[in-house]
């Protein structure tokens, strides 16, 4: 059981590896979109204020992903 875990881990992180910079930042992006979306059905008068904080910290984040996987 553990050998299998350890090889789907390994598997998942090659894949990541391959993967071209835009899907990774489309990726992050879907991801933002749906956190954006549970706070709106929670507060929406809160929902503008957490999109631009989780935008700044993704932004900052997808940045510093693309400039690790051009170096």
């Amino acid at each position: 059981m553990k050998r299998r875990a350890l090889s789907a881990k390994s598997t998942a992180t090659s894949r990541l590896a391959s993967l071209s910079a835009s899907t990774l930042a489309a990726a992050a992006r879907s991801v933002l979109a749906a956190a954006v979306a549970v706070v709106s059905r929670r507060r929406p008068s809160l929902a503008s204020l957490y999109y631009r904080s989780i935008v700044a910290r993704f932004s900052i984040s997808i940045r510093n992903c693309l400039l690790l996987k051009n170096v």
